[in-house]
């Protein structure tokens, strides 16, 4: 019977452990450098956007909401959306103007494309 008892245990902590958030957790740290390495405007990100906007401007030709919906998961513009929230909450405002400016780069370039 102690035997069962101790498997139970076992299998009740694998579950735990499969549902715990902690081991997959990230720093502070490494979410703001994430968060904000993903807002910045580069020769890159620039490209990408670029090829996005063909693409969006193409499906939205053939009336097709797929390549729009494809166009959309391709374009860096989250990027700098994400990166003004987390300058805003986290109320540093150099960083919020930064992004944000950044924001209206992309999409200042994304209407001359179009």
């Amino acid at each position: 019977m102690d035997l069962k008892k101790r498997k139970k245990e076992t299998v009740i902590e694998t579950i735990k452990k499969g549902f715990s958030l902690k081991e997959d957790s990230a720093s502070h740290e490494e979410i703001h450098m994430r968060l904000l390495d993903g807002g910045k405007v580069t020769g890159t990100n620039m490209g990408v956007l670029i090829c996005a906007m063909i693409i969006a401007s193409v499906g939205l030709n053939m009336s097709s909401t797929a390549v729009i919906i494809g166009a959309m998961l391709i374009s860096h513009i989250m990027g700098s959306i994400l990166a003004s929230a987390y300058a805003s909450v986290s109320a540093d405002y150099s960083l919020l103007r930064k992004y944000v400016l950044g924001f209206g780069l992309q999409v200042a370039i994304s209407i001359t494309v179009l």
